[in-house]
């Protein structure tokens, strides 16, 4: 063994000396590069933050704030974070100058004390059409005790103000907690295209007044944890009176505007600057060679590369966390979205090597570059190794420990090898060969039981797929606790096994009863569809609502959702 040991060792010098052969001139040409670049031009930052972002349709949308003086049309974009894969570098565009629309979701205090400043939000809205250079669409909804939606997705401003005019502006009491978690519901079914904005503004004198006002304590810590994770809305406010302590630290600090209207002749001007906002903004747009996993927030952090005419413009980076896919708007298929790539007939001029890497290696065979040309190149390579350096250094570290372990696994393979060669000499020489001994018998018995367990358990990794067991043990059932927190029913106990359906109403053959005027005989059902729980309407007068929503048909029913029907407010817990 000492022989191969001393192998071993010496493979091992001789690993990490080709490593250091390797990572050594690149570090020296990044450094060199790096002295010669600082010497040559001033290197100018700017800055930039990521406002929101979100997946749909195979492409990832990041849209940040950056500061004037960037060249779009030569940057180039990378994404890194979690698990995303993308096809190539990403393309950036100032919203000004696309295709893009801004949907605004108003949501309006419909409360008394609101009637004198119908003019107020009339004028914002005029502000927004006259200053904004994108497409916008405007759906206004109003929230009292309930959210409702007055008039979606309208796209012109006069038919926007018709229909705040029908708002009544008569709620004695107003609930903007509850109202701002609802129209979050109502976004998870709101499409859009891609490169469009959500942008959702709550309209309010301030003041919430609540019918238990007990409950606001907790609707509030409710409400700062949905507006925390609007990550691919504008969430903004605009308050016509002054807040309370309460409301203003709940409702305000989201990641867009907290305005304030004090005279009549303010609102021209905060809508102007909302609008202006939006055009200014820039969208990073990526295509995804894989979809996402639609059960898994992502992370990402957008980075710039310098300027393909070889300006030195440095641009900050810009990360965006908890990027849930397809929540608002429905996501299309992977293979159906477009891609980012140039059309063919765009072809890199010689200002722009590095559009297009494989044409200049045909550009460099097909003809004699100049000196300058040559310059050019050689300073492109540079950047792209002092880009990309650490990684450099990473693979040659990896590589390095792959020889290791290659020649250490040569070196036991070739002596397991010879100390079975100098057995069958030994043999050779003389040594009979051992009869079969009661020890090297091969059990059969025990293959036989390995290979009936095999078929019983199934191959390694395998689970069998069993329908959810209740407490009462019953296969396919989902065990239901009710909580009510208005209203009485009559049931003695509160715990339910949902295994088919349960009808709610306030017959006494129904399996939930309240004892309610405002509840129908047969008034709403829960039904347990492959796994999932929902819920759904029986046509009654006063109808079924789910989180302040009236539902028109069949929903789907969380854990804790608020359910009510008239003044009976209650909710299932499974």
């Amino acid at each position: 063994m000492g022989e191969y040991m001393k192998r071993t060792l010496w493979a091992v010098l001789l690993s990490v000396f080709l490593a250091f052969v390797m990572v050594l001139p690149v570090h020296a040409s990044s450094g060199n590069q790096n002295t010669d670049t600082d010497t040559e031009k001033d290197v100018k930052t700017l800055s930039t933050k990521g406002v929101f972002s979100y997946i749909q349709g195979g492409h990832l949308f990041s849209f940040l704030e950056i500061e004037d003086g960037l060249d779009v049309d030569n940057v180039l974009v990378n994404a890194a974070g979690d698990n995303l894969q993308y096809k190539d570098n990403g393309k950036l565009v100032k919203l000004a100058d696309s295709d893009v629309t801004v949907h605004y979701l108003f949501v309006i205090d419909n409360s008394g004390s609101m009637s004198g400043y119908r003019n107020r939000i009339s004028d914002y809205l005029s502000a927004i059409a006259e200053h904004s250079d994108l497409k916008v669409t405007y759906t206004i909804a109003t929230f009292g005790e309930r959210f409702d939606i007055v008039k979606e997705k309208m796209t012109d401003v006069e038919t926007a103000k018709e229909a705040l005019k029908s708002v009544s502006f008569n709620e004695n009491y107003t609930d903007p907690y509850t109202a701002i978690k609802s129209a979050d519901t109502y976004l998870d079914g709101f499409a859009k295209s891609g490169r469009d904005i959500v942008s959702v503004v709550l309209i309010t004198d301030g003041e919430p007044c609540l019918k238990d006002p007990s409950k606001e304590e907790n609707f509030s810590s409710m409400t700062k944890k949905v507006i925390g994770e609007f990550t691919d809305v504008v969430y903004s406010t605009l308050s016509l009176a002054s807040w309370t302590d309460v409301a203003k630290k709940t409702l305000t600090g989201g990641n867009g505007f907290d305005q304030e209207i004090r005279a009549n002749s303010e609102a021209g001007q905060r809508g102007s600057e909302i609008a202006d906002y939006f055009d200014k903004l820039y969208c990073a747009e990526f295509a995804l060679t894989k979809a996402p996993d639609k059960d898994f927030d992502y992370n990402v952090q957008i980075s710039f590369a310098k300027d393909t005419n070889g300006n030195d413009v440095n641009v900050e980076n810009a990360s965006f966390t908890g990027i849930h896919p397809g929540k608002v708007g429905e996501e299309a298929p992977v293979d159906e979205a477009p891609t980012t790539e140039s059309p063919k007939d765009e072809q890199p001029s010689a200002e722009n090597p590095s559009e297009n890497p494989s044409e200049i290696e045909s550009m460099e065979g097909s003809s004699e570059p100049t000196s300058e040309n040559e310059n050019e190149q050689k300073k492109g390579f540079l950047d792209y190794f002092e880009q990309y350096r650490l990684f450099v250094i990473i693979g040659a570290v990896v590589l390095l420990l792959l020889l290791i372990a290659i020649v250490i696994l040569i070196v036991v393979i070739t002596t397991i090898v010879k100390k079975k060669k100098a057995k069958k000499t030994a043999k050779k020489k003389g040594a009979r060969e051992p009869s079969l001994s009661a020890d090297a018998v091969p059990d059969t018995i025990g293959a036989t039981v390995a290979a009936a367990s095999y078929e019983a358990a199934g191959p390694v990794g395998y689970e069998p797929t069993v329908a959810p067991i209740s407490p009462t043990g019953e296969p396919g059932t989902v065990f239901l606790r009710i909580e009510v927190y208005n209203g009485h029913c009559a049931n003695t106990s509160d715990t339910f096994s949902l295994s088919n359906a349960l009808v709610i109403g306030s017959a006494p053959q129904c399996d939930v009863i309240f004892a309610d005027p405002d509840v129908s005989p047969v008034n709403t059902k829960i039904r347990l569809i492959d796994g999932q729980v929902y819920i759904e309407d029986q046509g009654t007068v006063n109808g079924t609502y789910l989180e302040g929503m009236r539902i028109p048909g069949r929903n789907r029913l969380r854990s804790g959702d608020i359910i009510s029907i008239g003044s009976v407010e209650f909710a299932f817990k499974f």
